[in-house]
């Protein structure tokens, strides 16, 4: 499938400029030349922003999704967000007031996870 045949409702991936990753997004509506997602909008000819920022290499872009993605994005961002809520609870001390016997499973499933279990 090409840009050309997307609808509104459909879900793609949206590519922030410089590789600063990507996001699944849902178009909300359609018109013969263009694609609007959250009121911005992307050319159907080649997934790229329209009136981003001047020279193009900061704008985002869009395609369609493959096989898996959505489910391989949508598991990244729940291991993103699980990993920031562990830095936060290191640093608002709240490992020294777990028991003990919780620290040393952690201690032994980060050991298990870096290869010296």
């Amino acid at each position: 499938m090409t840009l050309q045949d997307v609808q509104a409702g459909d879900t793609l991936i949206r590519f922030a400029p410089l590789g600063r990753g990507c996001d699944t997004v849902t178009v909300e509506r359609v018109t013969k030349t263009q694609i609007i997602i959250n009121g911005t909008r992307f050319r159907k000819r080649d997934g790229r922003e329209v009136n981003g920022d001047i020279g193009g290499w900061n704008r985002f872009r869009i395609r369609w999704p493959r096989d898996n993605e959505i489910t391989e994005l949508r598991v990244k961002k729940q291991r993103n967000q699980l990993c920031y809520e562990i830095v936060i609870a290191c640093e608002r001390d709240k490992l020294r007031a777990m028991p003990l016997e919780t620290l040393r499973r952690i201690h032994e499933i980060l050991g298990e996870e870096n290869g010296k279990g």
